[in-house]
């Protein structure tokens, strides 16, 4: 049986398109409206963000981490438009991040 899906609505298969169509007609009657008219959403305004100026790091600089605390840059890799850092914490762990991301969670120690 091709109508399973349709006869569970309670509707008849062999007639379905029929019934179907007639739905749109009801609509545009109603509405006004054709069942295929596109509306257009309002144009939105472009908004242009910019990330903000990470502080300038450097090899040997000591900088506190949100999550892992205090450290020193051992390394700094450019890779694209960011740079791969190498940072050894106090607590004896060494992680290597993503300076753009890391730079959001940690400041320059003076």
């Amino acid at each position: 049986d091709h109508g399973r899906l349709i006869t569970g609505y309670e509707c008849d298969s062999r007639v379905a398109d029929a019934q179907f169509l007639l739905d749109k007609q009801t609509y545009a009657a109603r509405t006004g409206r054709s069942a295929a008219a596109k509306h257009k959403a309002p144009e939105k305004p472009k908004t242009v963000l910019s990330a903000p100026k990470a502080p300038d790091f450097r090899t040997g600089d000591r900088v506190a981490h949100k999550a892992f605390g205090k450290g020193q840059i051992e390394k700094l890799t450019p890779m694209g438009g960011d740079a791969l850092v190498e940072i050894r914490f106090d607590s004896g762990d060494t992680k290597r991040m993503m300076l753009r991301v890391a730079a959001q969670h940690m400041t320059k120690e003076e």
